[in-house]
C-alpha cells in the first residue's frame, strides 16, 4: 500500500508521527482514526519495525461536525436578528420622518428630527452588523464614512456648501463599543 510506504519513509527520517488516517474495515467500513506511529530500533540504532497504534475517533468526528452545524445554525440566527433589528429600527425612523412632516418648526421638532437620527445611526449599525462576516465586529471606519454620508444626505449639507469627510483608522470594533461612538459622531456632526 502506498499511503504504508510513504509513512514508514517518513518514519525512518522523523521516528514519530501522528495523524488522521481512514481505516478501512473487512466488510468496507471506513473509520476515522487517530494513528500514532513510531520507529522501533535495536541497539545498534536500526530501524527494526514499526509501531503504529489506531485510535478511533468517530465519536471525536460526529461531535466536530454538530458544532460545526450549531455554530453555523447560531450565525445564521444572529444574522436574522440583526437584519430584524435594522428593519425594526427602520420602521421606526419612517414612522418618526412621516410626524415630522406634520410638525411646524419648534423644540417639538428638533426633538422629533435629533430621536429620528438616533435611530437611523442604530439601523445602520445593525444592517453593518449583519453584512460583517464576524457578526461580532464591524469596520469602524466603513460605519464612519457610511454615517457621515447618510447624515450629510439628511441635513441637505451638499446644498448648504458644506464638505463632510470621515477620516479614521481600519479598526474592527464590537456592538458595545459601536454603539456609543456611533451615537456620539451622530450628536457631534449633528450639532456641527
Amino acid at each position: 500500500d502506498s499511503g504504508f510506504d510513504a509513512l514508514t519513509a517518513y518514519l525512518r527520517v522523523h521516528d514519530a508521527d501522528h495523524r488522521e488516517w481512514l481505516y478501512v474495515r473487512k466488510g468496507g467500513a471506513r473509520v476515522p482514526v487517530l494513528l500514532s506511529s513510531t520507529a522501533l530500533y535495536d541497539d545498534n540504532g536500526r530501524i527494526t519495525g514499526f509501531l503504529g497504534i489506531a485510535s478511533d475517533i468517530s465519536q471525536q468526528k460526529r461531535n466536530e461536525s454538530e458544532l460545526k452545524a450549531a455554530l453555523e445554525e447560531k450565525e445564521t440566527l444572529l444574522r436574522e436578528v440583526y437584519h430584524r433589528v435594522k428593519n425594526n429600527l427602520q420602521v421606526v425612523g419612517s414612522l418618526f420622518s412621516l410626524q415630522l412632516r406634520s410638525l411646524p418648526p419648534g423644540p417639538a421638532h428638533a426633538a422629533l428630527a435629533d430621536a429620528a437620527d438616533r435611530v437611523r445611526t442604530m439601523a445602520l449599525l445593525h444592517e453593518k452588523l449583519y453584512r460583517s462576516p464576524t457578526l461580532s465586529a464591524i469596520d469602524l471606519d466603513d460605519y464612519f464614512g457610511d454615517l457621515l454620508h447618510r447624515i450629510a444626505v439628511s441635513s441637505g449639507a451638499a446644498e448648504r456648501g458644506i464638505d463632510v469627510q470621515s477620516h479614521c483608522v481600519r479598526l474592527q470594533i464590537g456592538l458595545d463599543t459601536a454603539v456609543p461612538l456611533g451615537l456620539i459622531a451622530n450628536e457631534l456632526v449633528g450639532n456641527a
